[in-house]
């Protein structure tokens, strides 16, 4: 009988371990289910802290996106040579007004960077447009083309009338779709000279004679374009160390003599204004030229070669 008693004692301190008694043991699990709790607890904090960051960053990250590509809004009848004229707010007008910029900043992407519509009966009809810039992706455009349409509603509640410049977003109380328009005009340009990087007397005779063999071979290459996308890059190597880089796009909606009209005519008002610069580029409503002896667009392009 003692011994059965002793065994009992023995498989007693095996199944619960030497020195710990029974009401010890059972205060463990507890213990163990409370750290359990806090390490996951603990885990799920820094996890939501994290996303949290990362959300912050992300909003970060967009809102440098549209400060560095995106072109700023600008109403102000000065700024965008369009005469001001002014509707009634919460008019007609006005509520078609934000139906078509609705439309083109939720269609634009996924047309394939072109679209082109009109809200509305007369006298309160609205028509409007979109084009994408054509080295940027649709993505990207779709950013700009969301904050241009933000900052539209936002900072010009009473234009009549708008046009963007490289994210072109446009509308109009007339029809602007299928007609070659070259007003209101805006050009700009950097303030050195081109002189600055050429040390021989004859080099800049020389650069010019390239300058505008390059211009005339891209008005060419974006009017060829198709019926969504007309644009063009090129590059010319003048010398070793200098490249000359050039841009140009028409609105898709516009025939090729139109589209190359537009680019011959708006290349000619930039060196009416602003020969000798270093860079520069004119906006139009049907299209736009811009040039610089830095790169300033995504797209690769085959050199251009040099007059000899």
């Amino acid at each position: 009988m003692g011994k059965k008693i002793e065994l009992v004692e023995v498989n007693k301190r095996k199944l619960l371990g030497d020195g710990l008694e029974p009401p010890v043991l059972m205060l463990c699990f507890p213990v163990a289910f409370c750290l359990f709790v806090f390490a996951f607890s603990a885990a799920s904090f820094v996890l939501f802290c994290l996303r949290s960051v990362l959300d912050s960053l992300g909003v970060v990250f967009f809102a440098w996106l549209r400060f560095a590509l995106c072109d700023k809004v600008k109403c102000s009848s000065s700024s965008n040579n369009i005469p001001t004229r002014n509707f009634t707010a919460n008019n007609v007008y006005a509520k078609n007004r934000i139906s078509i910029l609705t439309f083109i900043a939720f269609n634009l992407a996924v047309n394939d960077g072109f679209y082109d519509t009109a809200i509305g009966q007369d006298p309160d009809r609205i028509y409007g447009l979109g084009v994408c810039e054509g080295d940027s992706t649709l993505g990207v455009c779709n950013i700009c083309v969301n904050n241009t349409v933000q900052d539209i509603i936002a900072n010009c509640p009473n234009q009549k009338e708008f046009m963007g410049t490289r994210s072109l977003v446009r509308y109009a109380d007339h029809l602007i779709v299928g007609r070659l328009e070259l007003k209101p005009t805006v050009i700009g340009y950097e303030k050195d000279n081109v002189t600055l990087n050429l040390t021989k007397f004859n080099e800049a005779t020389k650069f010019n004679e390239v300058w505008e063999s390059l211009m005339d071979h891209l008005a060419t290459k974006a009017s060829m374009g198709s019926s969504r996308h007309k644009f063009g890059t090129g590059e010319a190597n003048f010398t070793k160390f200098l490249k000359i880089y050039a841009l140009m796009q028409c609105t898709p909606d516009i025939s090729q003599n139109d589209c190359d009209s537009c680019l011959h005519q708006t290349v000619a008002s930039f060196q009416i204004c602003c020969s000798g610069k270093e860079g520069g580029y004119v906006y139009r409503p049907s299209c736009l030229f811009q040039w610089n002896l830095n790169p300033f667009y995504s797209v690769p392009a085959a050199d251009f070669p040099v007059q000899q």
